[in-house]
């Protein structure tokens, strides 16, 4: 395992302890694919009993007992609502996020308020009030000397290295609504495979009021995507984004398909409001016209049920080559945690505009949502 090998021999000697808050998504043990022999092996996981953790922990067993690069991850549960029981913070520590995005605003400010520095994966805000708990979070942050960074891993996709470099030199041009300079179409299913084996997903992650609608999740990332290569370094306020049309439409969601994704007998009841005739409709597929510092960017997502999932993207006037990525998409999660490490370890200056322009994303997406919800 080269990825293995490269994050061992990164030692600083500078130790950091992990906490794993609500580790309901698959992200979350993700994080812990390989060690780092500067990150003390005992990590806290302040979760409820109950599947998400035990799927969790079984991801960790398998990093820890494989026969090729093992970890040696001591996982100590705390149970209980992690708002009651994280402790204050002592010495150099963080928390890793990845889970119901209802709650993740308010765990990132209270994780900051402990004292902790926070990875988190996406959406870290899917409603107006997320948006404003996030700002008053990086405000803490900021006072405090903390690092409140999100789980960007397609920054460290070797193809998207090579557009920030291209266009960190080469102004990328303007497009207009009906013919977008940026053109990102992704296609997602519910039900995968991950590292070899069926993805379970929790039953919660089909009702957007936890999850979030598919265009107030993924395109976090394509958003992301747009302003860190076609601006690289740059700020990007409220003033300099907007959105020119959205729309939303539905992914049914039969009950054979909801057990065989979730393993539950049935749909709970919470889920109501999106059953008709014995299907469940969800909101995870959307489309949107934004424009960013006068260029148009079209963004789809496409969200099935079973399938292959795909990714396609258009930039006006890119013209150098894409180097082929040669890690998973699972290693990634490695790249972004040796990254985080580093900034909250002081050995890189985390960038100063990197909260604002987060902000700006999210108040973008929350803007397209209400646009596609006909407010």
């Amino acid at each position: 395992m080269a990825l293995a090998a490269c994050l061992a021999g990164c030692s600083s000697g500078r130790t950091v302890r992990l906490s794993v808050v609500d580790p309901g998504h698959f992200h979350a043990s993700l994080v812990q694919k390989y060690s780092l022999p500067d990150v003390d092996p005992t990590v806290r996981v302040y979760a409820p009993a109950g599947p998400e953790l035990e799927q969790y922990l079984a991801a960790i067993e398998g990093y820890n007992s494989r026969s090729e690069a093992p970890c040696n991850w001591k996982e100590v549960i705390v149970e209980g609502s992690p708002l009651e029981t994280l402790p204050e913070a002592s010495g150099r520590e963080a928390v890793i996020l990845a889970g119901n995005n209802r709650n993740k605003a308010a765990y990132i400010l209270h994780a900051v308020s402990k004292g902790y520095n926070v990875l988190s994966d996406k959406p870290m805000a899917i409603s107006a009030a997320d948006i404003d708990i996030l700002e008053q979070a990086y405000a803490l942050a900021r006072e405090k000397g903390l690092v409140i960074q999100e789980l960007m891993t397609e920054r460290t996709v070797a193809g998207n290295i090579a557009l920030r470099e291209w266009f960190s030199s080469h102004p990328i041009e303007p497009g207009s609504p009906g013919a977008p300079a940026v053109r990102i179409r992704s296609v997602h299913h519910f039900y995968k495979e991950v590292d070899g084996k069926p993805l379970t997903r929790p039953e919660w992650y089909y009702d957007i009021r936890c999850q979030g609608e598919g265009i107030a999740d993924v395109t976090t990332h394509y958003i992301d995507m747009v302003m860190t290569e076609c601006f690289p370094g740059q700020a990007i306020s409220q003033e300099d984004v907007s959105v020119v049309s959205a729309r939303h439409w539905t992914t049914p969601i039969t009950r054979e398909q909801f057990r065989l994704s979730t393993g539950a007998g049935d749909f709970p009841s919470y889920l109501e409001p999106w059953i008709e005739d014995g299907v469940l409709n969800v909101y995870a597929n959307g489309s949107m016209i934004l424009c960013i510092k006068g260029v148009s960017v079209g963004i789809e997502v496409i969200w099935d049920f079973e399938g292959t999932d795909s990714f396609e993207a258009e930039y006006s006037g890119f013209e150098g080559t894409l180097p082929k990525d040669s890690l998973s998409h699972e290693d990634h999660f490695s790249l972004v945690l040796k990254d985080f490490l580093a900034y909250i370890r002081g050995e890189k200056a985390f960038p100063e505009h990197e909260a604002g322009n987060t902000l700006t994303k999210y108040r973008l997406i929350g803007r397209a949502v209400q646009m596609a919800n006909g407010e």
